[in-house]
């Protein structure tokens, strides 16, 4: 369903998305599509997972790419997200050396 004002629905402003970004070679995370969806999914997984693992209850403010994309992980698949704290994130992300790609 297209809301009043837009091009696309959301699955296909995803793809809408994807492909203008690889022809610009513009980051994926900066479009509609993926801040509606990472709002959607923080609300669903509220508490980072590896605090929870700690035995803390921390918020989650990060979608992390359990498998990283620059390792195949599929961007869109709900099954290779997990949420995060901002701290958890910044160490996995610099533990992959895949920071800003």
């Amino acid at each position: 369903m297209v809301k009043s004002g837009e091009s696309y629905c959301l699955d296909h402003q995803r793809k809408q998305n994807r492909d203008y970004s690889k022809t610009r070679g513009l980051s994926p995370y900066n479009n509609r599509a993926w801040m509606v969806y990472r709002v959607w999914y923080l609300k669903r997984h509220r508490l980072c997972v590896e605090c929870r693992k700690e035995g803390k209850t921390v918020v989650a403010t990060e979608v992390d790419h359990i498998i990283p994309l620059s390792k195949g992980g599929d961007f869109w698949s709900e099954d290779n997200h997990q949420s995060l704290c901002k701290p958890h994130h910044s160490s996995k992300t610099a533990k992959e050396g895949s920071f800003g790609k």
